[in-house]
């Protein structure tokens, strides 16, 4: 997972690279051939990284129903899913409360003395957090639970970002239960 994340960190630089204006002349074609033959490459890689990936998670039947698990949700994918099986281990070992800390959702109060600020989240696996923002991003739109969570909160006058972190913390609370109901199946059986 770590080594498909850097290959598309160089894929989209090599694309914003690619793009950059450039003299008509012999280096300017030796150049953009040279990001073509880049690209190629990086794409044959993301696609052996992910047949690997896939591979490795058919091997495990545990890790099969995990995945089977994390895809039904609306708005998590076959990555998506992948990412989390990797980064997220405890999911479904842990309380709701330790989960949403784990992964750095759980909003902590600034308080000193008097003075009572705003609850903001801060810390946690960063993996974590990219997968589930853009598992937020698509589960707002598409995810009907998701949505009526994340539209109730922007009328009460929430921010976009706000209400986004609260719907990314409810989603890692739903999928930790759903975890740990399939585990307390499989260990009854």
């Amino acid at each position: 997972i770590t080594r498909r994340q850097e290959l598309v960190s160089m894929h989209t630089a090599e694309l914003n690279q690619s793009k950059a204006p450039m003299v008509a002349n012999n280096k300017a074609c030796f150049v953009k051939q040279s990001h073509a033959e880049m690209l190629k490459t990086i794409k044959h890689q993301l696609h052996q990284v992910k047949a690997l990936i896939v591979e490795l998670i058919e091997q495990d039947q545990e890790l099969l129903d995990i995945n089977k698990i994390l895809q039904s949700f609306v708005g998590i994918g076959e990555i998506s899913a992948c990412g989390l099986i990797a980064t997220l281990p405890e999911l479904g070992k842990i309380s709701r409360r330790q989960i949403s800390s784990l992964v750095g959702l759980a909003p902590y109060p600034k308080q000193s003395g008097k003075r009572d600020g705003y609850r903001s989240v801060s810390g946690g696996r960063v993996q974590v957090k990219k997968i589930l923002f853009m598992v937020a991003m698509v589960a707002v739109r598409s995810n009907s639970k998701i949505k009526e969570f994340y539209d109730r909160l922007i009328l009460n006058g929430k921010k976009k970002l706000v209400a986004l972190t609260a719907a990314m913390r409810k989603i890692i609370t739903i999928l930790n239960a759903q975890i740990r109901d399939y585990y307390k199946i499989k260990q009854m059986s």
